[in-house]
């Protein structure tokens, strides 16, 4: 196989590999959460109720953005910013119909999935 169809399958893969880090990231940090239980139900509850969805999505946001600029075979930064905008786009959109329905834990998510997926993005190199 020549170096072009391996670079057509790579950018193919971007958003595959960026929605695969993603989920992947969310079911780590979820089943981390689950394994971490203590006697205590109210810091039980607390930390799977609270904590942990707050950490997947923020965890998810940075893997989007580090996997999907990693796979590009080149492009990168651009690469990176172009996932940062989608994933900017999707989640204002999920917050603005989430505080409409005055769901603002869920929107706190999103917000720390955006933030961090903006520390992803500034961290890249031109690797």
């Amino acid at each position: 196989m020549n170096n072009t169809k391996l670079n057509w399958l790579k950018w193919i893969g971007v958003i595959p590999a960026a929605l695969g880090a993603y989920a992947f990231s969310l079911l780590v940090v979820v089943l981390m959460g689950l394994l971490n239980q203590t006697d205590d139900k109210f810091s039980l509850i607390f930390w799977i109720q609270k904590i942990v969805p707050i950490i997947a999505d923020a965890a998810g946001g940075y893997a989007f953005i580090a996997v999907g600029t990693r796979v590009a075979p080149n492009y990168k930064k651009l690469t990176g910013l172009i996932l940062l905008i989608i994933l900017v786009l999707i989640s204002g959109v999920l917050i603005y119909l989430m505080l409409l329905g005055t769901e603002y834990y869920k929107a706190t998510m999103k917000v720390a999935m955006i933030i961090s997926a903006t520390f992803a993005y500034i961290e890249m190199d031109d690797y």
